[in-house]
């Protein structure tokens, strides 16, 4: 990397362009492994729409959020039936997510 006529000042300006491009790097690392917000935000609007079309249950106050990995439900529920139910419709979209659920019942 170094030639026979580098100067003090083209090696200093290397090390300067190195770093600056391994900063960028890490970046753009750190972008790819904050997740898809946009797909996480997809996932948790169908999961919502799943929620709202179960006719013989009432889960309208039941709040989804999504986060790499992890899906979350919070909110309250009439009773346990229904919490345990908001959880069985959104482990079929989990795949490989946890699913967080924070339902309270309000009896």
């Amino acid at each position: 990397m170094h030639g026979k006529n580098d100067t003090p000042s083209t090696v200093v300006w290397r090390v300067i362009a190195l770093g600056l491009l391994s900063g960028l790097a890490a970046i753009g690392l750190e972008g790819c492994a904050g997740g898809n917000y946009a797909a996480d935000d997809a996932l948790a609007s169908r999961i919502d729409q799943a929620l709202l079309v179960t006719d013989e249950l009432n889960l309208s106050r039941i709040e989804v959020s999504v986060e790499p990995g992890v899906i979350y439900l919070s909110g309250m529920s009439d009773d346990h039936e229904s919490k345990v139910h908001a959880e069985q419709v959104a482990q079929d979209f989990a795949e490989e997510r946890k699913i967080m659920n924070k339902i309270e019942v309000d009896f």
